[in-house]
């Protein structure tokens, strides 16, 4: 008497990867480039704006290489990321950790160049307004 077993399949349901929302978009690779601005602007610009008074501002108050050693650390991270989420295509729970974490880091390393723009464009914003009133 033979028996045959018929061979039971075993699914293991795993949790794939999810697609980071939509409105993520081409950023991460955006950040990818800011981080790549920042780290090149502050190597060759890095001590002489540290050393121009009003415009440490930038390099959040004269630590140029605080701000170099953010952008590398979150690079590194958005490089490796990239490779292991199919260019920022999928995404797990904990790289999504990750991306949020390098886009703090970029966010905090061009944090005084951002003040700067601001303080520029709201001050521009705020003579045009000034001389518009007085025109009147």
């Amino acid at each position: 008497m033979t028996e045959t077993l018929a061979a039971q399949e075993v699914t293991v349901q795993t949790k794939a990867p999810r697609r980071p929302p939509s409105r993520y978009g081409r950023k991460p690779w955006a950040l990818v480039l800011l981080d790549v601005l920042a780290g090149a602007w502050t190597t060759t610009a890095g001590p002489w704006i540290d050393d121009a008074g009003v415009l440490a501002v930038i390099t959040l108050g004269g630590h140029h290489e605080v701000v170099t050693a953010l952008a590398a650390v979150s690079f590194v991270i958005l490089t490796a990321l990239s490779v292991t989420t199919r260019g920022f295509a999928r995404a797990s729970g904990p790289e999504l950790v990750l991306l949020a974490t390098a886009g703090l880091l970029t966010l905090v390393a061009l944090a005084g160049l951002l003040s700067v723009v601001l303080l520029v464009v709201l001050g521009g914003t705020s003579v045009g307004l000034a001389l518009k009133l007085l025109r009147r």
